[in-house]
């Protein structure tokens, strides 16, 4: 198990890199300057040429590169050009209603997904069933550029039931959150239906029934007991793309989470700024699987490591 860990964390290394590379390669291709931002239209060139030096961009673009990866080593993410912060405090800021958005989108999901799935099986080709469906495809269809807007003017606008935008009560989640966890609610209703579909077709279910349990308790005693396992893998897996899928709706309820400080970075052309949160992203997505095989690995002790026998 610790050869295992270690040799997933050090995989994290050259990915890193990747991603340090392709968005530094990336952000320097993007038009625009962070000087003509900093200075604005009306500054003459002498202090154009001595801010660029002075922020290190007259130099070529590996060279700012590898300086930057020089600082990482050392646990430096960066200062921010814009803010003239540390990135990492930055982050630091941003992070918890990111997480806040996240783990409130998850909750939704799996509050309306596990009890739509196990409906939609038992009730399998059906209108039910049917419906279930439709509604899964529509779910993981709808963007959430067009749902966020449309949420918006029905519950903020025309019925003034919630909060348009900002992070201001618990009232205010709930957008957000709706327009984060669509996606994910549909596609768990889909993974929760076709894992209690193959349980329900076991020899030991057939024995409960004809012991004349009824169909529920058999559900909940017997077939949710195996079915969590596809449903634990993706939500492990699904909660970093939640992370990363914040972006978009947090611009769209103005709320103050990375995504919004992604977005802010890139508009204004902060280079470390966008490199330190991208890498934050990787990062994450790549630890929250991590942990995901783990607690699979503890959770079913049928599975085996790689090289086990």
């Amino acid at each position: 198990m610790i050869y295992y860990i270690i040799k997933r964390l050090l995989s994290i290394i050259p990915v890193g890199c990747g991603v340090i590379i392709s968005v530094s390669l990336l952000i320097h291709m993007v038009p625009g300057n962070p000087v003509d931002i900093l200075l604005g239209d009306y500054a003459s060139s002498e202090e154009r040429a001595e801010l660029t030096q002075q922020l290190g961009l007259d130099q070529p673009v590996l060279s700012q590169i590898a300086h930057y990866t020089g600082g990482l080593l050392e646990g430096d993410l960066g200062t921010s050009l814009i803010y003239n912060k540390s990135v990492f405090s930055l982050i630091l800021e941003r992070i918890v209603p990111t997480v806040e958005l996240a783990v409130s989108a998850m909750i939704l999901a799996i509050l309306l997904s596990i009890p739509l799935g196990i409906w939609s099986a038992l009730r399998k080709n059906t209108w039910a069933d049917f419906s279930a469906l439709l509604f899964s495809l529509l779910g993981i269809a709808i963007p959430h550029f067009w749902l966020g807007p449309m949420l918006i003017i029905i519950f903020s606008i025309k019925l003034d039931l919630l909060p348009v935008s900002e992070r201001s009560g618990l009232s205010s989640y709930i957008l957000p959150a709706v327009t984060l966890g669509t996606a994910l609610m549909a596609l768990l209703s889909r993974i929760t239906r076709t894992s209690i579909l193959e349980i329900l077709k076991e020899d030991y279910i057939k024995t409960a029934r004809a012991k004349g349990l009824s169909e529920w308790r058999i559900v909940l005693k017997h077939v949710l007991r195996n079915a969590y396992l596809p449903v634990l893998t993706i939500l492990g897996l699904q909660f970093s793309t939640l992370l990363t899928g914040a972006i978009v709706t947090e611009s769209i309820f103005d709320w103050p989470g990375l995504g919004s400080l992604v977005l802010e970075a890139l508009n204004q052309r902060d280079y470390p700024l966008v490199q330190g949160c991208i890498l934050f992203f990787a990062l994450s997505y790549l630890l929250i699987n991590l942990a995901t095989d783990i607690l699979y690995l503890f959770l079913d002790p049928r599975i085996k490591l790689p090289g086990e026998v």
